[in-house]
């Protein structure tokens, strides 16, 4: 599963589809990429842009993104649909900016069960196991 933008700022480490070598695990530089909780709080988004020197930079990078969005916006079409200009400009007019929230992460029933285990002291967690097994 992909992670989140906020567990890659909080701990720095990713994974990139290198042509010819698969996906490489490798860690992003601190000084480059503010914390998960300044991304997520505008004031403090800003305050570590200026502290860095680099809020135009930011901004421009935004804005460039968002501009390649609405022109993904524009050409694309549902596959039952046929496009058309109205339709694509109507897709584009109706655009906004968003600011990115925290995904709300369901957990499986897997991981759940999982969590639940680890919580159990090693006696416990015997008793359990020996339970579900009748």
């Amino acid at each position: 599963m992909a992670k989140s933008i906020y567990d890659i700022l909080d701990d720095l480490n990713t994974e990139t589809s290198v042509p010819g070598n698969g996906t490489v695990a490798h860690s992003l530089p601190r000084e480059l990429l503010p914390t998960a909780e300044q991304f997520e709080n505008g004031p403090a988004l800003v305050a570590w842009s200026e502290e860095q020197g680099i809020t135009h930079a930011v901004l421009q990078k935004g804005v460039q993104k968002f501009l390649i969005e609405l022109r993904a916006t524009f050409k694309a079409v549902k596959k039952d649909e046929t496009w058309s200009l109205a339709s694509g400009q109507k897709a584009v007019d109706d655009a906004s900016w968003k600011v990115t929230s925290r995904p709300n992460v369901k957990k499986s029933d897997e991981d759940v069960a999982r969590a639940y285990l680890d919580s159990l002291s090693p006696e416990a967690r015997a008793a359990f196991l020996g339970m579900a097994a009748k």
